[in-house]
């Protein structure tokens, strides 16, 4: 069940994150998940560790169904309506058109080259989504 799970999670991870951000901030967002995953390894280890310690060494496994809860819950905060799978496979995505019928200026292009600084995109369109 631990290989299956890990061999799942890793790419259904990456995919999600992928779907929030797409490939401009993907960079940023795995390694903000490796962070994540860091600290609430350490954090679970240690939680672990002393219930073996104090309680039993079968209490391991009564406090790691006891983080499955927090765990859950996290991922629960993820709307599925947030997940873009156009934007995961590196479509360019497209803005509504305003009340006067036309389309405001994008910088979405601007923004997916990663030699060009968001503050240059900014300086283009202001009111662009790739702006801060």
């Amino acid at each position: 069940m631990h290989a299956l799970a890990s061999c799942v999670l890793g790419p259904a991870m990456a995919a999600i994150s992928l779907g929030l951000v797409g490939h401009a901030a993907i960079g940023a967002r795995l390694g903000r998940n490796a962070r994540f995953a860091s600290i609430g390894n350490g954090l679970a280890a240690a939680v672990m560790g002393a219930c073996g310690y104090l309680l039993s060494a079968r209490a391991v496994f009564i406090v790691t169904v006891l983080l499955l809860g927090p765990a859950l819950l996290a991922l629960r905060t993820i709307a599925p309506k947030e997940i873009d799978p156009e934007r995961a496979h590196g479509a360019v995505p497209r803005r509504r058109a305003d009340s006067r019928g036309s389309t405001p200026q994008r910088c979405y292009a601007i923004a997916r080259c990663s030699s060009l600084p968001a503050a240059c995109c900014c300086s283009i369109s202001p009111m662009a989504p790739c702006c801060p």
